[in-house]
């Protein structure tokens, strides 16, 4: 899941538009030279599908070769996913822009903290997780809301008599 929601959030800032050109002939030889593909049908694109392409192409030309071919690895990965799972990410990253800035940063900060684990932890967390029942799952989410909701003083007591039993 967590790759799934790093393809999403390149997949999207890939896409996001500043720049806008209507017909083919406006755009200049470079823009023209990359998105060779789309000529036949760049007229008919959507305006806002042509500034989210052209955005991207100039996000494109800053990045350094090894992000390029970081880039081009995470589209591989994304063409590769089936349209339900595409389709998944995108509600996901729907979901996630709708949350208050402080919920998605302490959400980005629980990703990297996983992202950053050794893969032979990560693998054991996820076995975990995916061997638990739904209503274990969900037991499981209410008690850490609950842990979050105590003052740190609550925390480090209840903290303390789990580590003593």
């Amino acid at each position: 899941m967590n790759k799934l929601l790093t393809i999403c959030f390149v997949t999207f800032s890939l896409y996001t538009s500043t720049s806008f050109a209507s017909n083919w002939d406006k755009l200049t030889k470079e823009q023209q030279s990359l998105l060779a593909p789309l000529e036949l049908k760049w007229d008919s694109i959507d305006s806002n599908r042509q500034q989210n392409l052209l955005n991207g192409l100039k996000r494109w030309s800053n990045m350094t070769d090894e992000q390029k071919k970081t880039a081009k690895q995470r589209f591989q990965n994304w063409k590769a996913l089936s349209a339900n799972q595409r389709s998944a990410i995108r509600n996901h990253f729907k979901q996630f822009s709708q949350l208050a800035p402080e919920k998605q940063q302490q959400l980005y900060k629980r990703y990297q903290w996983f992202n950053n684990l050794p893969a032979e932890k990560q693998q054991q967390i996820r076995s975990r997780w995916n061997s638990l029942s739904t209503q274990q799952k969900q037991q499981l989410i209410e008690r850490r809301k609950n842990f979050q909701q105590l003052t740190p003083a609550q925390r480090r007591r209840l903290l303390q008599q789990l580590n003593n039993h």
